[in-house]
């Protein structure tokens, strides 16, 4: 019967937080198209303020900013320098899950992400000089068809399809049942805000955007290539820490031992280019179970699926790029772990 309970608790938190994550990615993706590419058409400029932009943008949730980095370094616009801080910087879709989970601490890692990552990026192009990776042509996820530059929004309203019909009510029960305190937190917290916004910010969108957005980028994309990844892993990731939970003076007692291993473990785990992996250390986190250090080493080194295409084009530059980040987050995770012992 407790089992039963945990499973259950287990699968209501992972629905809410995977219901928050695809939300926020169908918003940036909208706004992406929005944008019409203006941002990264103004990043090809270049000078000094083009290597905080980029990583500045690379720490925008979702695998929005790492793909528009990676884009432009393969396009031969930034350095490698550049592209390795904003990887550092990058927190792929996992950052939507921390700031579902530990809000304030999430901004404090993001900062501190951001910061570290330019440093290391300056670095980089310090020793090594600004090198750079040129092809003639990339096309990659983030993409903005050319029929969504006039026509991002419907260019109707009498005509509504089945798709986004249930949509709309899936978003306006979702709205319905957080208000009432059905789904979700029964106290008005930040979580609660959070998944209220998050179902009028979703309805909005889909009220709004063309039927090409909802068929290509909303079915297509989001919920075909990351609904049923995220919900498994997040599912997986909280049930994991459930477990370890009744163990878990044990495993507190271990990592305090053996801090600098699980460091180790952290950043090599990061180097997966996944998206999920992470969580374990996000979960371990909220639930006290593992360090700071063990955080910060695995998000220095990850950053979603955001480097595939980079793996694709070039698996040379990539294990390049991902050694320098490697190296990066075991010094994070060792500065913290001496500053902040378990």
């Amino acid at each position: 019967m407790e089992f039963v309970k945990m499973l259950f608790e287990t699968l209501r938190i992972s629905v809410m937080i995977t219901f928050f994550v695809l939300t926020m990615m169908m918003l940036i993706e909208f706004l992406n198209i929005l944008s019409s590419g203006t941002l990264s058409k103004w990043l090809v400029k270049g000078g000094v303020f083009q290597f905080l932009s980029v990583t500045l943008i690379a720490t925008v949730p979702g695998c929005l900013g790492s793909f528009t980095a990676v884009s432009l370094f393969l396009h031969g616009v930034i350095s490698r320098g550049i592209l390795i801080g904003s990887m550092i910087a990058s927190s792929g879709d996992e950052a939507f899950v921390m700031l579902a989970m530990m809000p304030k601490m999430a901004l404090i890692l993001f900062l501190f992400l951001l910061f570290y990552g330019i440093v290391v990026g300056i670095v980089i192009d310090r020793i090594f000089g600004k090198q750079f990776f040129l092809v003639k042509e990339r096309n990659d996820e983030l993409v903005i068809h050319t029929l969504e530059k006039e026509s991002y929004k419907r260019a109707t309203f009498t005509e509504w399809s089945f798709m986004r019909i249930f949509l709309l009510l899936a978003f306006l029960i979702i709205f319905v049942l957080v208000l009432f305190g059905f789904l979700g937190e029964k106290e008005w917290n930040w979580e609660r805000f959070a998944l209220i916004a998050s179902s009028l910010i979703g309805f909005s969108v889909i009220f709004f955007a063309s039927d090409h957005f909802i068929e290509e980028h909303l079915l297509k994309h989001i919920l075909k290539k990351h609904l049923l990844k995220l919900f498994l892993w997040t599912f997986f990731a909280l049930l994991a820490m459930e477990i370890i939970k009744v163990r878990a003076d044990f495993v507190e007692t271990l990592i305090k031992n053996h801090q600098f291993y699980a460091i180790i473990v952290a950043a090599l785990i990061g180097i997966l280019p996944e998206s999920g992996p992470h969580l374990i250390f996000v979960m371990g986190f909220v639930n006290g179970i593992m360090p700071f250090s063990t955080l910060v080493a695995s998000s220095v080194v990850q950053d979603g699926h955001g480097m595939l295409p980079l793996l694709a084009e070039s698996p040379k530059e990539f294990i390049k790029i991902k050694s320098i980040n490697f190296v990066a987050g075991v010094l994070s995770g060792v500065v913290f772990m001496l500053i902040f012992p378990y």
